[in-house]
């Protein structure tokens, strides 16, 4: 059983790393290629805009990386509260995230002013999209013993984590180093897909159809993670209850 829920897990991040490579791509192609997870990118264009004079695009960029640390900083207290009261914080996360997004896509992107209350709204959903995913989603549980840390946002760690894993797994001939390698660039292949998607629809469908196709596949891939975090928390809860059952 738990063999089987580490499998889940690694599917869990497969789509979240799918997910993620959508989300910020299609910010990136419809969004005046701003950043809701690569919070460097947004920092970059911060400080590149306001040395142009491009005051308005630097501002947008201002309150994307700064609300995106405020939604981080409320969310990690409000997980530690759930934690504490002992709920499982991460698919209600996922439900919290299928309504963040809908402003995103219902609100038309402002490219005159950056700072219309649209562009603040949908862009103040996706920061606080960033911040729950990455203060929720940290852990990959390979098995009962073993976890890697992962990101499924932002892949520089990852990367890192990808070759370190691979260097180890060569020099001590451990299959476990090998086996995170493995699942670092399985990830890191699946975030690059879902980038790639994002962009083929752009490029080859037109609008609003390429957004309504992109939206379409950011809720599937929601639904799925969803599912799949739930297919988790059961079988949990069903292996304490066996666990507790075992000791009486």
């Amino acid at each position: 059983m738990k063999k089987y829920i580490g499998s889940l897990d690694l599917l869990l991040f497969i789509f979240l790393c799918f997910l993620c490579g959508l989300i910020d791509a299609y910010c990136f192609l419809y969004r005046a290629q701003t950043f809701t997870l690569f919070q460097t990118g947004n920092l970059i264009k911060l400080i590149i805009f306001y040395v142009k004079g491009n005051i308005s695009e630097a501002s947008y960029s201002l309150i994307l990386f700064v609300s995106f640390i405020l939604f981080t900083f409320i969310f990690y207290f409000v997980s530690k509260l759930f934690k504490n009261l002992k709920i499982s914080f991460k698919p209600i996360v996922l439900l919290i995230c299928m309504i963040l997004i809908i402003p995103s896509i219902v609100l038309k992107f402002n490219t005159i002013n950056y700072i219309s209350y649209q562009n603040i709204i949908s862009g103040l959903c996706l920061s606080a999209i960033g911040g729950l995913i990455a203060i929720s989603f940290k852990k990959v549980h390979l098995n009962k013993k073993r976890k890697i840390q992962f990101n499924a946002a932002m892949m520089t760690g990852n990367t890192k984590n990808m070759i370190m894993s691979l260097v180890n797994g060569i020099k001590y001939k451990n299959k476990n180093f090998l086996f995170e390698s493995f699942c670092y660039f399985l990830m890191l292949t699946t975030f690059s897909i879902g980038i790639l998607t994002t962009a083929l629809i752009q490029n080859y469908v037109v609008l609003p159809n390429s957004l309504y196709i992109n939206f379409g596949l950011i809720y599937l891939f929601l639904l799925l993670s969803l599912i799949t975090m739930l297919t988790i928390t059961i079988n949990l809860k069903n292996i304490d209850a066996v666990g507790v059952n075992d000791k009486t």
